[in-house]
């Protein structure tokens, strides 16, 4: 079982959260995707259930966390609600705006640790979203089809047999696992159709190497 990660320098702002949005967040950051911060599909009544608070109050901290910053509604089937936790991805400068209640700040010691400044969604290093959401990037000297969705690129790797992903501003591709739930069966066809081919000349240095090793 993979257990959701807190980093310790956001901790402080959730304590600092009001109590219907820190519950809230919470439950949606323990129910969450560890690499993509993207939450398990959630009814309203099921966070109900979780975080002990009415229905009322539920609603009032999630719109209040989306205004904040901290979650973007990425998908609605029915009931069921997906959100990504944006308050976790990297941020570029700081920014003091829709800060906490000042009644939460002015319980905060003021002789100990300081709150560090949060973040808003606009302050964040993010790649430019594509027009479309099928692109063609440069990849070991190959113009590969990938396909980009909540902040991650996607494609499908002949070699491995398998789907890969990476952060949108990152280059380090990994096999996609769980994050596969998140493409239609379309998306996924259309990646095995226009596949990442592996290095040709890679896998003969490869094999040529395995073959030397041996002969010694």
């Amino acid at each position: 079982m993979a257990y959701a990660k807190i980093e310790n320098g956001i901790l402080w702002k959730i304590g600092l959260l009001p109590k219907a949005q820190r519950l809230t967040f919470i439950q949606l950051k323990i129910h969450s995707d560890y690499a993509t911060h993207i939450t398990h599909p959630f009814s309203y009544k099921e966070l109900v259930e979780k975080t002990g608070l009415d229905l009322r109050s539920v609603k009032t901290g999630i719109r209040g966390l989306e205004k904040r910053g901290w979650l973007t509604r990425i998908l609605t089937k029915g009931y069921f609600y997906t959100w990504e936790l944006t308050a976790f991805k990297p941020i570029g400068q700081a920014d003091t705006e829709n800060e906490t209640e000042p009644q939460a700040q002015a319980a905060a010691p003021a002789s100990e640790v300081k709150p560090q400044p949060r973040d808003t969604r606009t302050t964040r290093e993010a790649p430019t979203p594509p027009t479309s959401p099928w692109e063609f990037k440069e990849i070991d000297g190959q113009q590969v089809k990938v396909y980009s969705f909540a902040g991650r690129l996607y494609r499908f790797n002949t070699g491995l047999n398998e789907f890969e992903t990476t952060m949108a501003w990152k280059e380090n591709w990994e096999i996609a696992n769980g994050h596969t739930e998140y493409l239609t069966d379309a998306v996924k066809e259309e990646l095995r159709n226009a596949p990442y081919v592996v290095n040709l000349d890679n896998l003969k240095r490869l094999g040529n190497l395995i073959s030397e090793s041996r002969l010694g």
